[in-house]
């Protein structure tokens, strides 16, 4: 009789062992996930994002405008180079509006991809393209919409 107990009981541990071993194992070939987001989207959907470079795009075309109407005018190159120097300076303040968006955007979507890394298991985040050039081509998961949510603050 306690030789079957001591059996049960080997028989127990071992199986115990076993299904430990079979958890192990499983998580150690589960397939590293990877995702991606398409920032130009993401961009478009960005508000403070699309209002700096809104304003940024409308002074720049006034300025555009405003060196045209010089050239028909008849201004000199010299005079149009001052003038675009100018324009140059004038826009700097909305080229650093829309730069300061974007940092401050790249520390938000850092905490973001942080968080949804650790909570979906994704061992890294790409972008789907690089100054129009496919980086993803095939397979990761899109959370483009979701961290648009999470920007938006619908989570």
């Amino acid at each position: 009789m306690k030789k079957y107990g001591f059996l049960a009981l080997v028989l127990l541990i071992s199986v115990a062992f076993v299904f430990v071993g079979l958890k192990i194992v499983g998580a150690q070939t589960q397939q590293p996930k990877i995702a991606y987001i398409d920032e130009d989207k993401l961009l478009r959907n960005y508000q403070p994002f699309m209002n700096a470079y809104n304003k940024y795009q409308q002074e720049y075309q006034d300025r555009l405008n405003k060196i045209a109407e010089a050239q028909k005018a008849g201004k000199s190159q010299d005079e149009i180079k001052k003038l675009s120097d100018q324009y140059d300076k004038e826009l700097e303040p909305y080229k650093q509006a829309v730069q300061k968006v974007l940092e401050n955007l790249r520390k938000t979507l850092d905490g973001i991809f942080a968080d949804l890394s650790k909570k979906e298991g994704y061992i890294a985040v790409l972008t789907k393209s690089v100054q129009g050039q496919e980086v993803v081509i095939w397979g990761g998961v899109d959370i483009t919409d979701r961290v648009i949510k999470i920007l938006s603050g619908s989570k």
